[in-house]
């Protein structure tokens, strides 16, 4: 009667705060996004407490329902979450899921080589954009390093750079080291004068 009288709604919330009724809701929804941009790859984990157990659940408005509190191999798209009781009751929520950011190599440094012949082209630093670190890099399918130190030595030619995140998703670009021309008249322009400079003191003597 109290409850016709008051609304079963509101009689409910009467209850609940007397803490004669012990509602089902959400304890935890642990969400994990996908490991890689374009992965369907992403869970949802609901665990829910109060209410009567057994739980049910549901991530698509109750059209489907499992035991399984775990959901998994799931797209971008947003997840109307609910939890069932034994008596029926439920507690609901919704739930975005979204890529994980696209890795890529936004840019890399390096150097050219010093003069022609030379083998000392080198990459300096690779600026990377979105995954998930910590990062490790590749030059020309080498071995992948968390540092600069191993890429070195290079002739000219054209080289493809790798980054690989904790997640192993990769990204990469293409850089093309030159031999510095300029550098190289520098150079062979210093070594005339050098040579000149001892002609000339050979003469004087």
């Amino acid at each position: 009667r109290i409850a016709q009288a008051i609304g079963l709604e509101k009689f409910q919330i009467f209850l609940e705060e007397l803490g004669l009724i012990n509602p089902i809701k959400f304890d935890t929804l642990i969400i994990t996004n996908s490991s890689c941009y374009g992965i369907d790859d992403s869970q949802i984990e609901i665990i829910a407490n109060g209410g009567q157990p057994p739980y049910l659940y549901s991530i698509d408005s109750g059209s489907t329902i499992q035991s399984n509190q775990l959901f998994s191999t799931l797209a971008p798209a947003n997840y109307q979450i609910q939890a069932y009781d034994f008596n029926g009751c439920y507690v609901d929520t919704m739930i975005p899921i979204v890529y994980t950011e696209l890795l890529k190599i936004d840019s890399t440094y390096f150097a050219d080589i010093s003069c022609y012949g030379a083998n000392d082209g080198a990459v300096l630093t690779i600026d990377v954009l979105g995954g998930t670190p910590p990062f490790t890099y590749s030059v020309n399918g080498s071995n992948h390093y968390s540092n600069m130190s191993y890429f070195n030595s290079y002739g000219p030619g054209t080289y493809s750079v790798e980054v690989e995140d904790s997640n192993s998703c990769v990204g990469a670009d293409y850089i093309i080291i030159n031999e510095n021309l300029d550098n190289c008249f520098k150079q062979i322009e210093s070594i005339i004068k050098s040579s000149k400079a001892t002609i000339s003191s050979h003469k004087a003597v």
